[in-house]
């Protein structure tokens, strides 16, 4: 699990998990964690972290979560959870759900940079070499900004 920036894609905050187990237990202390290091307005997932929970925990952190109902047929009135339901009434915003897209652009980056493979045998030393790439792909957009943005050629606003 993954948090990022959507303006400069760079992560935020990352929780690695070798076992399978749902990905919404990790979404409170890494959306916590990435307030912390950068303001966030608006935090978007896919559907696969609808839950109440997941709502309550970026609110309370006073924070816009847009996450799509995982399933669309059902009626309001059997869904539980306040938010949602405000999230079926009302909708949401389509073009800031599809900003999501740049996070699996990321990874597709961070795969054909160093490989999708990890050849370290250790749960440890796996760890390590998935946050050294994260590091690695961090340092190479920070300066492939700085390049852009002193050469006069990056024109969005930081």
């Amino acid at each position: 699990s993954a948090i990022s920036d959507m303006k400069s894609q760079i992560i935020c905050a990352i929780k690695i998990r070798h076992r399978t187990r749902h990905d919404s237990i990790d979404f409170g202390p890494l959306l916590q964690k990435a307030n912390r290091i950068i303001p966030i307005d608006t935090v978007v997932a896919d559907k696969g972290y609808d839950s109440e929970r997941n709502h309550v925990v970026s609110e309370s952190l006073g924070i816009e979560s847009i996450i799509p109902p995982r399933y669309e047929n059902v009626p309001v009135y059997k869904t539980r959870g306040h938010h949602r339901k405000k999230l079926k009434r009302n909708g949401y915003d389509r073009t800031t759900y599809h900003q999501r897209n740049k996070t699996e652009t990321i990874f597709s980056v961070i795969k054909k940079m160093f490989g999708e493979n990890v050849t370290s045998r250790k749960i440890a030393t796996q760890n390590r070499e998935l946050y050294y790439r994260i590091i690695a792909y961090n340092s190479y957009r920070i300066t492939r900004n700085c390049l852009l943005i002193w050469y006069g050629f990056y024109t969005a606003p930081l």
